[in-house]
């Protein structure tokens, strides 16, 4: 019988079974496997099985345990043999996250520490009904980081004709019927089970399936980050829009942008089917911003849902080449100073002490000591990692402020290093909050999550007067 790890938060991803189908190389009478995370804690564990000479078979005590949403890798996975004298294990391996998370069976053939090797196979034990389901764990599952639900039920309505689009989302399917869909979406597998499902369904029917799925999701779309919710209340123009939408985690960015590139191409058929961007809002405003304060926030989140759909194309816009957009904003001309090379390092998140090899191969210097465009962005390839997004224009001056008290060069700053940087901001001009619960939310915290505090404080702000009084710092 498999032990499961106690469940620590809300989120879950479903049931992980990982049955080992053979274990080679191993000189041992009889042995247990186990599986632990990367605290050591026992997710699962099964009993002794008794060898076959050198091969050991224990497919059939498959060890499970549920993958919460806060699940990190390496988990680890010992073979281990009981009454040993100087500990138990004998062989280990690393279990690849990536394949603990797939939406689908995987098999693995894994080597073992310090000898022989291990065959199995990983699968989610339980098919957990998607209506509910975690929407990191669905978009997982789904098809290109979009829930099945959400794409399939957005591919049956674009597909309809103008005409037969007429009060879509407005008027409610049959109650019944609906239920029915539901029923068969929670059972599909993939995205081609559940578009066969709504195929056979009225569109009132799909439209009304997909809002309740929807309005199941905890927390809601838009919610799925406080600082992007609080940035898309506090304005609906398209740049605030789009700025409070890079705050979203990716899986809810790329659902929000398939679902609202679905209501925009609605919206433009508004003249047959009456649904404009404004009655679009009252639908889904409070199925997308659901929470505490729904009675109090309804017009807001109408409104919300409403500018999404009216400024899609300019919100979701596919953003400019990530590298150009870190060097422009820092370089004078095509070229950096070394000031400069040391604040877009910062921006790409590469920091002399942690990444002391990317710093002992530099980028070959001009006559004049700068650095060029071609050059940095070389460098930077050299070094096989992805581009972090484009920082808003303010919040390159944040690099510098932040060089200014990262006197390790880490990237990470002291709860007294924070405390200063705080108050150099103060000092500078900065319309900030007083500083004490700041400091207990950010303080001892990384360059990444400073940017996105300021970040968030521009996409909640108007950024001219969060700005106004202060004295720019210069690359």
């Amino acid at each position: 019988m498999s032990h499961f790890a106690p469940r620590h938060d809300a989120a879950s991803l479903g049931t992980v079974g990982v049955k080992i189908d053979v274990v080679n190389g191993l000189s041992v009478k009889e042995a247990h496997a186990k599986i632990v995370d990367e605290h050591g804690r026992t997710l699962a564990k099964n009993d002794n099985v008794k060898s076959v000479g050198d091969t050991l078979s224990l497919d059939a005590q498959p060890l499970q345990f549920e993958a919460l949403a806060s699940l990190q890798g390496p988990l680890k996975l010992e073979i281990r043999e009981p009454g040993r004298l100087y500990g138990s294990t004998v062989a280990s391996c690393t279990l690849p996250l990536d394949a603990v998370l797939l939406p689908f069976e995987a098999d693995v053939e894994l080597p073992l520490q310090p000898k022989g090797s291990l065959k199995a196979t990983i699968y989610f034990a339980d098919r957990r009904p998607l209506y509910g389901l975690d929407l990191r764990a669905a978009a997982a599952r789904g098809r290109n980081d979009v829930p099945a639900v959400v794409a399939a039920c957005c591919a049956c309505l674009d597909a309809l004709p103008p005409a037969k689009q007429r009060g879509l989302y407005r008027v409610p399917g049959d109650n019944a019927e609906v239920s029915r869909v539901r029923d068969a979406l929670d059972a599909s597998r993939s995205f081609e089970d559940a578009l066969r499902v709504v195929q056979s369904a009225e569109p009132s029917v799909v439209a009304s399936a997909l809002k309740l799925y929807l309005k199941e999701l905890t927390p809601a779309v838009l919610r799925c980050s406080s600082r992007a919710y609080a940035a898309f209340t506090a304005s609906q123009s398209p740049s605030k829009l789009r700025d409070a939408v890079r705050l979203l985690p990716p899986h809810a960015h790329s659902t929000t942008k398939h679902l609202f590139g679905h209501l925009r191409r609605v919206a433009d058929q508004s003249e047959e089917n009456k649904m404009t961007p404004g009655n679009l809002g009252v639908c889904f405003g409070p199925t997308l911003c659901h929470g505490d304060d729904d009675l109090s926030s309804m017009d807001a989140h109408n409104a919300i849902v409403q500018g999404l759909v009216e400024h899609f194309d300019s919100v979701f816009a596919p953003e400019v080449d990530a590298f150009d957009a870190h060097f422009d904003a820092l370089a004078t001309g095509d070229t950096l100073d070394k000031d400069g090379f040391e604040a877009l390092a910062y921006a790409l998140g590469c920091f002399p002490a942690v990444d002391a090899d990317a710093f002992a191969d530099l980028p070959r210097r001009c006559e004049d000591g700068r650095v060029s465009r071609d050059e940095c962005r070389a460098w930077w390839a050299r070094r096989g990692r992805a581009t972090p997004p484009p920082l808003n224009a303010a919040s390159y001056t944040m690099v510098a402020f932040f060089l200014n008290y990262d006197e390790r060069r880490a990237g990470v700053l002291d709860d007294e290093g924070f405390a200063g940087l705080y108050q150099g901001l103060l000092d500078a001009g900065y319309q900030l909050a007083g500083p004490e619960a700041l400091l207990a939310e950010m303080g001892g915290t990384s360059f990444r999550d400073f940017v996105g505090w300021f970040e968030g404080l521009c996409a909640a702000a108007d950024v001219d007067e969060l700005c106004a009084a202060a004295d720019v710092v210069d690359i």
